[in-house]
């Protein structure tokens, strides 16, 4: 799979190492600076790791090349409607997951079935406390609002 990375952060730079490792092309890597739309139309796929403020630009940018977009951005979902109407406009796939690791994202199962468990218990008042490193960028994360 030819694989472009748009933002190239920790989390651009963790895909890039991981898509070489599984044997995937990533045939362009963007990290700011003005998007070479042509050379992500020549790629499967491009995985947006950008900034908030950036993000839906970006991405709808991305989409009408006709180019899948996973995003994983946090701190815009207020415009996210746009960015899926894009997809559909542009019949091309667009996925966004507010956090990729596979324990966060079990978590987030069982905090549904947590949920629905405890809806009937109303002398509960059940919280989440996030911590993050020192460079996390948004409070509360997309992660926090995730599981909210």
């Amino acid at each position: 799979m030819k694989i472009s990375i748009i933002g190239y952060g920790r989390m651009g730079q963790a895909i890039e190492r991981m898509a070489k490792d599984r044997g995937h092309e990533v045939a362009y890597i963007n990290n700011g600076e003005s998007i070479d739309l042509e050379a992500v139309k020549a790629t499967d796929v491009a995985v947006e790791f950008t900034q908030p403020d950036a993000a839906l630009k970006t991405i709808t940018s991305i989409l009408s090349t006709g180019t899948p977009v996973i995003s994983g951005t946090t701190g815009w979902l207020d415009q996210k409607s746009k960015a899926d109407e894009a997809a559909q406009e542009n019949e091309t796939a667009f996925l966004y997951a507010s956090n990729f690791s596979l324990g966060v994202n079990l978590f987030f199962v069982i905090n549904e079935k947590l949920s629905a468990l405890m809806k009937d218990h109303k002398m509960y008042t059940p919280s989440v406390h996030e911590i993050h490193h020192t460079g996390k960028k948004d409070a509360p994360s997309g992660t926090a609002i995730t599981t909210a």
